[in-house]
């Protein structure tokens, strides 16, 4: 940070904590078939506020024009995510991972994917196996 930056501009380690709890909320609303709670998405359209976007186009010679929007505002990328997902049709294929012991949320590639990565879900199977045992 600037060292001439405002404290009230800073963004700490709190600030994330504080947009997790209303995204994992919104989001498992979604995985269950739920409407988020007001509350969630007021505390995220609340953070995707603290900076304006100015879209930017980039039309190299070597590629086809490409649209973006760099946030310097890390917290505010982070909520502007999730709207994103949750704004297109792909929040259908939001889940939740089945490890009982796993935090994180995914968007499926295949119906019938219940881990959010292949290292978790051999996690879940090993475990069964020596419960086995």
């Amino acid at each position: 940070m600037p060292s001439g930056e405002p404290l009230e501009d800073a963004i700490s380690l709190a600030d994330f904590h504080a947009l997790r709890e209303p995204v994992r909320q919104t989001f498992t609303a979604v995985v269950r078939g739920r409407r988020p709670p007001a509350a969630a998405l007021e505390a995220i359209n609340r953070a995707s506020l603290r900076e304006p976007v100015a879209p930017q186009l980039d039309w190299s010679a070597a590629s086809a024009p490409r649209l973006f929007a760099e946030a310097a505002d890390p917290l505010a990328a982070v909520a502007r995510s999730a709207i994103e997902l949750l704004a297109r049709p792909s929040r259908e294929r939001l889940r939740a991972c089945a490890n009982p012991v796993c935090v994180l949320f995914f968007v499926a590639d295949k119906r019938r994917r219940l881990y959010c990565s292949e290292s978790c879900g051999n996690r879940v199977r090993v475990a069964r196996h020596a419960a086995r045992r």
